[in-house]
């Protein structure tokens, strides 16, 4: 879903030098794309310390707690993003993705 994403992210992460919540959602981003959710879950808090409001960050990292079974902590941050920005496919998609996980993969529970 975001690779493309993902190698943009990546490269202008290197352009731009290695500080601030940018680079981190960006690193973030590349570390989604290459499947290492863990990695993006760590890197997206990091950028969402920095700047709390950014809502990319959010979906991105919901996107990562989805993968990683974080199922209702995925499904919060969405809910912040939706009330926000209640046309934003992203979160959207997302949540439809998060929503599938079987409960049981829930690590909350």
């Amino acid at each position: 879903m975001y690779k493309r994403q993902a190698y943009e992210a990546f490269t202008e992460a290197f352009v731009r030098g290695a500080e601030g919540a940018g680079f981190e959602r960006n690193y973030g981003l590349a570390a989604i794309g290459c499947g290492n959710f863990p990695r993006a879950e760590n890197r997206l808090e990091r950028s969402l310390e920095l700047d709390p409001e950014s809502i990319d960050a959010k979906v991105k990292l919901a996107y990562a707690k989805g993968y990683l079974g974080k199922k209702s902590e995925a499904l919060a941050l969405l809910a912040d993003v939706l009330k926000a920005e209640p046309s934003n496919s992203d979160a959207q998609r997302v949540r439809e993705m998060v929503l599938k996980i079987p409960e049981g993969q829930d690590e909350d529970r």
